[in-house]
Formats: C-alpha cells, sequence, structure tokens
C-alpha cells in the first residue's frame, strides 16, 4: 500500500526516534485482505528501518556462487539430488558485523526470480529449510536462509555462536537496523518492478507448549508456538474444521499486527480466516529485534507459517515438509499475487 507523503514522512520520523505517537482513530470501514488500515498506533520501537544501499551492502558483503551438490551441510546433503537444484542458483553470502560473523544461502530461481522472498532464519529447524526449497522451485523468488554451521541435529545450531564477544545470537531476534545483517536479509526485497515482495518465513517449533507461557489452555510441551497459546502478545483464531494440515495444533500461520489494529485487519488475515488456517494473531507494541516485529514497523507484507518439529528421521521430516507445503499453497493462492 502507497502511504500518503504526510502519514510516511511522520512514520519515517517516530520510527526513527524512537517516539510514541499519540491515538489515531480506527478507519470507519475495513481494507481487503491484502490492504493494512491507514492509520494505526506505533509504541515507541526501537528500530529503525533504514536499510544499507545495494553498493554500500557490496562493499562490506562476500558473495560467491557455490555448487549445492558439493557444499558441506547438512541441509544441503539432505537435497543431494541434481534435479532439486536444476533451475536454482546458489550463492554463499558472509560478512562481520559487531564481532559476529555470519554466513547465509542465498538461493535464487532464475526462470522465476519475481516472487516471494522466502527466510529460514534458524538453522536446526531442517523441514523449513526443504519448504523453502519447495517454495521456491514452484513459486519462484529468492530464498534467504542463515547458515550457522555445517551440523545443524541439536538446538545449539539455532543460535550463531560464532562471536569475538558477547553471548550468542538468536537470527531472529536481530532485526534492529540499520544494520549489515537486516539489509543483507532483506537485499533482495524489492522485485524487478521495484515493489516489496510479499516475506513468507517458515519455522519450525517445539512439540506442544509449556502452560505457563498461556492463559488459556493446558500444554505438556516446552514451546511457545501452538494455536492453543494466548497470552498478551498471541491471539490465537483455531481451525474450526481442523482440517489437515491443521489437525496439528502446531501447524499455524502467525500474522503479526500493531498494538491497536483489530487482527483481522493484518495482512491476508481476513483470507486466511475464510479459508479455516490455523491462525495466531501476533500483538506487536514495541520490538523485540523479530523479524515479525522489523516487518510490521517497515509496512512489510509478511506471514510467518509454523509446524511441529517431528525429528530428523526420513519420515517426520516428511510429514513436517508436507504441512508447509499445504501451507504455503494456501498463502501463495490467497496472500500473493
Amino acid at each position: 500500500m502507497t502511504l500518503p507523503i504526510t502519514r510516511k514522512l511522520f512514520l519515517t520520523l517516530v520510527i526513527f526516534l524512537g517516539l510514541a505517537s499519540p491515538a489515531f482513530a480506527a478507519p470507519n470501514t475495513l481494507p481487503n485482505s491484502k490492504q493494512k488500515p491507514t492509520t494505526a498506533i506505533i509504541t515507541g520501537p526501537t528500530i529503525s528501518t533504514h536499510r544499507l544501499s545495494s553498493e554500500e551492502l557490496a562493499k562490506v558483503v562476500s558473495s560467491e556462487i557455490v555448487n549445492p551438490m558439493t557444499i558441506d551441510d547438512d541441509d544441503f546433503e539432505r537435497t543431494r539430488d541434481a534435479s532439486i537444484w536444476r533451475g536454482l542458483e546458489v550463492r554463499r553470502i558472509s560478512f562481520t558485523e559487531n564481532g559476529a560473523h555470519w554466513a547465509l544461502w542465498r538461493v535464487v530461481n532464475t526462470k522465476r526470480p519475481a516472487g516471494p522472498l522466502w527466510l529460514q532464519l534458524h538453522d536446526n529447524e531442517n523441514a523449513p529449510f526443504l519448504g523453502a526449497i519447495d517454495g521456491i522451485k514452484k513459486y519462484g523468488g529468492i530464498a534467504v536462509i542463515v547458515d550457522t554451521g555445517p551440523r545443524d541435529d541439536g538446538s545449539a545450531s539455532r543460535f550463531n555462536r560464532d562471536v569475538a564477544y558477547g553471548p550468542r545470537i538468536d537470527p531472529n531476534r536481530n532485526f534492529w537496523g540499520p544494520s549489515i545483517y537486516t539489509s543483507a536479509i532483506l537485499a533482495d526485497l524489492n522485485n524487478s518492478r521495484g515493489e516489496n515482495r510479499v516475506i513468507i518465513s517458515i519455522h519450525s517449533n517445539s512439540p506442544s507448549f509449556d502452560s505457563r507461557n498461556s492463559t488459556c489452555g493446558i500444554g505438556n510441551g516446552r514451546g511457545e508456538i501452538s494455536i492453543l497459546v494466548c497470552n498478551d502478545t498471541m491471539f490465537p483464531m483455531p481451525s474450526r474444521s481442523k482440517r489437515y494440515p491443521f489437525d496439528d495444533d502446531d501447524s499455524l500461520a502467525i500474522i503479526p499486527f500493531l498494538g491497536r489494529w483489530q487482527d483481522k485487519m493484518a495482512f491476508c488475515a481476513r483470507s486466511l480466516m475464510k479459508a479455516d488456517f490455523n491462525i495466531g494473531f501476533e500483538k506487536i507494541v514495541t520490538s523485540d529485534g523479530s523479524l515479525s516485529n522489523y516487518a510490521i514497523f517497515s509496512d512489510l507484507d509478511y506471514i510467518n507459517l509454523e509446524t511441529q518439529d517431528r525429528g530428523g528421521g526420513e519420515y517426520e521430516l516428511a510429514d513436517a515438509r508436507a504441512r508447509i507445503h499445504t501451507m504455503v499453497d494456501g498463502v501463495m493462492r490467497l496472500c500473493a499475487d
């Protein structure tokens, strides 16, 4: 959506300076499912939405084409099939920022570069890697995948530990901007027409949830993501039919919305509600450094698809992969041009 210039300038100043804005009246009519409301509350975000230009980024980032059939990495070893990579170009992106060394995989559908920006931010989540590659093969676009090391069979690979000082870094809590990291992840946000791509971030989560994280429902797990979780941040809308893949409470779409927006005004919310998705509406007030928070303050079309991590075996990965694939098909049909 194109904002009026006066609001765009005001929004930029509020986000850049970290100031709280006054309350605005809600719109009289609800926009369609691909639009955001024209007014909203922004309460003291601590991020800047400025990103480095491609010229600035090229000075601080290294990039080289690599052969996916020879990469020493668990994700690529699981996809050691030439037919999977036909028509895809893979690059290794690396840079250092504030003492932390980062490595990314950038995958482009060379025949269909126009399409979503597919993101996979946690290296230990293996089915999402497969889901991102499936998505880019079927629907085109560009995928950016965080790599924290060649072995990804443990929770340690969830974090970037290649840091000269300070604690390990969660790749999905590092979107503060302006930074090399944020700029590199979102370097391909604009398509060839100069329009922002839809961002589809894919994750897997621990089974069930810890009841201490929820004000409703009873969980018997350690996770935080489930359609049964509700708290000050998460407002669930479960599928009524529980039709596949939503027979699993841990498979859902998460859609962020700003503090006082009605959740059904958020990006693609109405369409996914009509399609009977499991939807977790994530209320954003101030940024926690996650991509969903950055996206909402940057006025980007973003959706997060989650499914349960069922394990690293062939059949477990195939189950999670199939659920991701079904959710992606629905999102592409309903939310992406």
